[in-house]
């Protein structure tokens, strides 16, 4: 099972004064190695655009399938979790689809900068939500990079995990994640050190929680997709020649030799909404897509994406 070993992860084309973001992103994320995981990935891919082309197409195919018009009688509003420099989705459209779309990042020079290049930092359909840490924990997950952590400092940080939450008034037509939960699961693993139980429960914790603020995000009859990598080239390697048409045989192949991101089987995931007493009650519908290969050069990733409906009652 795969669970470290990430690479640059989002990128932006070079924004005015880019060199000085670099600068004092860096200057600010050394005060907590955990938050410095998100920018310098957000730092280091600054080239990214064009990497992204393949992937933001899969990603912008499944949002706008769920999008009105900007103009309907009753508005539609996107929330974007992880949205970091926005490579991942095409602004312009979004504004075009939905009466207000929402970015949400811990990293706030990213999504200024994210903005400023699709051209619409000045649209007022756009809203920013900077600062935001949607783990709930990435304090004393900084904390653990100097200070290892024992077996008895799991306890009060899952509490704090299971009950994270964000200011964002909701609630949206759509709430996407953006490959954002394996993120904040690397960030538990690699502050934890070696994986253990008690670290496993904690990631696990950080994901259910991820979906419930979804799920709480999202209003009665919209949908919640979580987008999400599910392994790499690093554990397999033939990843950027397979085929587009095998990908769901390749796939089931790796979930088969549990090579998967921890907490990220797809499928497992899909069944809890389908066959789990306690999340089928939340979803009217839960299809999970075909994957793709999301290509950022040195590495590549498998990526798929789980939408759910929620319930008009």
């Amino acid at each position: 099972m795969e669970t470290f070993g990430r690479g640059p992860r989002r990128g932006q084309r070079p924004a005015p004064n880019e060199n000085q973001r670099k600068k004092d992103s860096v200057a600010r994320s050394q005060l907590n190695p955990s938050a410095n995981l998100q920018t310098q990935r957000n730092t280091e891919s600054v080239d990214g655009w064009q990497t992204f082309a393949g992937h933001r197409a899969q990603v912008m195919s499944l949002l706008l399938k769920l999008a009105g018009d900007a103009s309907d009688p009753v508005p539609r509003r996107i929330c974007l979790l992880g949205a970091g420099n926005c490579n991942d989705i095409d602004l312009p459209q979004l504004i075009h689809h939905f009466a207000e779309v929402h970015l949400v990042d811990l990293d706030r020079d990213a999504l200024i900068a994210g903005t400023r290049t699709q051209g619409v930092a000045e649209s007022e359909q756009i809203k920013l939500h900077v600062g935001m840490d949607l783990s709930g924990i990435v304090e004393q997950l900084g904390q653990w990079h100097t200070t290892p952590p024992r077996p008895g400092d799991y306890p009060a940080v899952v509490a704090n995990a299971r009950s994270a939450t964000i200011p964002i008034a909701g609630p949206f037509y759509v709430v996407a994640s953006l490959c954002t939960i394996s993120q904040l699961i690397d960030a538990v693993l690699i502050a934890s050190g070696q994986p253990t139980q008690e670290s496993i429960t904690l990631a696990l914790a950080v994901r259910d929680r991820h979906l419930e603020l979804m799920e709480q995000l999202t209003q009665p009859g919209g949908h919640l997709v979580l987008i999400t990598d599910v392994t790499s080239s690093a554990t397999v390697p033939d990843l950027n020649v397979i085929p587009v048409e095998q990908l769901p045989v390749k796939l089931i192949e790796m979930i088969n030799t549990r090579n998967f991101f921890t907490g990220l089987n797809p499928f497992a995931l899909l069944a809890r909404y389908r066959q789990d007493p306690e999340w089928e009650s939340r979803a009217e519908s839960a299809e999970l897509s075909a994957p793709w290969i999301w290509n950022l050069g040195p590495r590549q990733y498998i990526v798929c994406a789980l939408t759910v409906r929620k319930p008009v009652h």
